[in-house]
């Protein structure tokens, strides 16, 4: 048998020992050491000047005096002497000066973090709970994921081009924006106000790399009918279909295009003119902002000679608008009368920044 146990190495009494409490108190003093271990400091070098009775240590590389060559093992202050034990793979202890909790990997005392095992984990959450669905979950001012002496890649894989792979932003757990392959492999942005029903803002082609802007506000308009256009009197344009009409910001009842966001617009029109009066009419057109001002370069006249159902006058400019902006076409023709023609009258805008 031996004189020592096998893993804290108390010893054992022996049959027939004389003095007996000397062994069971050695027993009992290293039992007080080893089990609940927390230490004062793993990093010093130097044997404090004071020790009370009961200190412990564990000993970096260095230290000195009566450390010295006891590196990695914990020193244990008792009745006025050094005691140092050898510490075995897996023992833990708390750090008192760092709270840190720390463990002997068999070479070195590391981190109890560091030591655990994290791969396979089912679920992590960070201050916060995770669940089945989102198995990894942080609640953090900021998520940091930097370089390991390179780039560096967030990777978001999905089963097929049916699903979906994506960032999605939320306001108080209710959807503000998506951005992703959203079940396809296009490339898409979008946006919603209430965390149901989402509009596309972009969508950018994952074979030609096309992007398309779905919500620009954008149209183009015509007439189907020939419109009378009174001698040197502004007529409204009868505009009264769409060829097409992105957010429905072109108005076929009033004519009017109504600016559904501020920004910069590039607008323009074209008018044919029809003869009714003779040649002499000369037609004229503009583009006129909230029924009364003259948009800066929208405005224009020919003023040579016409030729019914071919003479066809151009309008385009660009300009910045407010929300809740109308502009509308007109026309006139000075001298005599005459019309702007069916089909070939068009009008349209887009926003462009």
């Amino acid at each position: 048998m031996s004189d020592n146990s096998a893993n804290l190495t108390l010893p054992y009494l022996q049959p027939a020992q004389a003095q007996k409490h000397i062994t069971h108190n050695e027993a009992l003093r290293r039992l007080d050491a080893l089990v609940q271990l927390a230490v004062i400091s793993a990093s010093g070098i130097t044997p404090p000047s004071t020790p009370a009775d009961g200190d412990r240590y564990i000993l970096p590389v260095g230290a000195t005096g009566a450390w010295a060559g006891q590196s990695s093992a914990i020193a244990i202050y008792e009745t006025n002497v050094w005691t140092f034990i050898a510490p075995r793979e897996g023992w833990c202890a708390w750090v008192n000066d760092t709270d840190q909790l720390i463990v002997w990997n068999g070479s070195a005392w590391v981190s109890a973090a560091t030591a655990l095992e994290m791969q396979g984990l089912p679920l992590l959450g960070i201050q916060t709970s995770a669940d089945p669905v989102n198995r990894l979950a942080v609640a953090a001012e900021a998520t940091l994921l930097t370089h390991d002496g390179a780039g560096h890649q967030l990777k978001l894989n999905k089963f097929d081009d049916t699903h979906t792979a994506s960032l999605l932003f939320q306001s108080n757990w209710s959807g503000r924006a998506e951005i992703g392959t959203i079940g396809s492999d296009d490339l898409t942005i979008k946006t919603s106000s209430d965390g149901n029903s989402y509009t596309t803002a972009m969508a950018v082609d994952t074979v030609s790399g096309i992007a398309a802007f779905p919500s620009f506000p954008r149209f183009k308009g015509y007439t189907d009918y020939d419109n009378a256009l009174p001698a040197d009197v502004w007529t409204t344009i009868g505009i009264n279909n769409a060829e097409s009409n992105d957010q429905g910001v072109l108005d076929t009842s009033s004519n009017l295009f109504t600016v559904p966001i501020s920004g910069t617009y590039l607008l323009g029109a074209t008018l044919l003119y029809k003869e009714t009066a003779g040649p002499t009419a000369r037609i004229r057109g503009r583009l006129l902002l909230n029924g009364s001002t003259e948009i800066r370069g929208g405005f224009g006249e020919i003023s040579g000679s016409h030729e019914s159902e071919a003479t066809l006058l151009s309008l385009h400019t660009m300009t910045a608008l407010s929300a809740g902006d109308t502009v509308a076409l007109q026309g006139s023709c000075r001298v005599v009368a005459g019309k702007a023609a069916a089909e070939h009258t068009t009008f349209w805008a887009t926003k462009i920044g």
